[in-house]
């Protein structure tokens, strides 16, 4: 199956007419119309309603159709992803962080290891971790939520605290403690991505 095909179906289902789906392609429309009629050859059914001349749209069983393409083709990036990140795995250690303090941590440390270790400066969305550990994007992902799966662990580490330096300058600088009270009010420069 011609994985172009598939994507100029999928492409159709979301443009709606063949000009629009061949300027989002860069091709032309005649391109897009013998592809859809080749696909429809190779599948062996119709996938769409040419009753109206001069426009078609996609029947029951080309919607459906597009449908499927689309998790195919998602399955495809998703498969050459995988292996790319696989390759590169096998050569480096990519650890990633939602927050950035254990990326700083790592990076002013030595890390005894006869791999490669790269560190992905990146903070990575709390919600993508589990994906970005299947996908291999990343081997070790420091997180604050607890992930148990078939085929992840999570080991707990320790907690990470949030400081806040004050300058000689401010009054607060004489106090051996200091609360959010305190702090209610006052302007911070704080670092752009923090994490959860």
């Amino acid at each position: 199956m011609n994985l172009d095909l598939l994507k100029e179906l999928v492409a159709f289902q979301r443009y709606g007419t063949l000009s629009s789906t061949a300027e989002h392609l860069m091709i032309t429309q005649p391109t897009i119309t013998r592809g859809m009629r080749r696909l429809e050859d190779e599948l062996g059914v119709s996938l769409f309603d040419r009753r109206v001349s001069n426009h078609i749209k996609l029947n029951e069983t080309g919607v459906y159709a597009a449908t499927e393409a689309a998790k195919l083709l998602k399955a495809e990036r998703d498969f050459t992803e995988r292996v790319l990140n696989y390759h590169h795995l096998n050569h480096e250690i990519v650890i990633g962080s939602v927050a950035p303090g254990p990326v700083i941590l790592l990076e002013n440390s030595e890390i005894p290891s006869p791999a490669k270790v790269k560190i992905n400066f990146q903070n990575v969305f709390p919600e993508k971790v589990a994906d970005n550990l299947k996908n291999l994007k990343e081997k070790l992902i420091f997180t604050n939520q607890e992930i148990m799966t078939d085929e992840i662990e999570s080991v707990y580490l320790g907690v990470e605290y949030l400081g806040v330096e004050i300058g000689k300058s401010n009054p607060l600088s004489k106090k051996t403690s200091v609360t959010f009270d305190d702090l209610a009010g006052m302007s911070f420069l704080v670092v752009q991505d923090t994490g959860p």
